[in-house]
């Protein structure tokens, strides 16, 4: 109040509800699918940094099943050849 600066701490905070039931692989897939944004660069580049969940391979599945235009963009081409290495070996 004198002009002089305070020393203090701040916190902030925020409340949210999260959502009842969390979404499907398939819906997720399907989300990513029906955009042509370049929001799939996400999952290929958690792929690509070993950022993976245990619905990767289902996630997968279903963008190569429906094959999005995207999907032949030269900068997913390390990440798909990751995922069809460990769906090979899934077997």
């Amino acid at each position: 109040m004198d002009g002089h600066p305070v020393d203090l701490d701040v916190i902030l905070a925020a409340v949210t509800k999260p959502d009842a039931k969390p979404p499907t692989a398939q819906a997720i897939a399907d989300a990513w699918i029906d955009q042509c944004d370049g929001y799939e660069r996400y999952f290929f580049n958690n792929v690509l940094h070993g950022i993976r969940t245990s619905d990767d391979s289902e996630i997968w599945c279903k963008i190569e099943e429906r094959s999005p235009c995207w999907l032949k963009a030269e900068a997913y081409k390390e990440a798909i050849e990751i995922l069809r290495s460990e769906e090979t070996a899934r077997g």
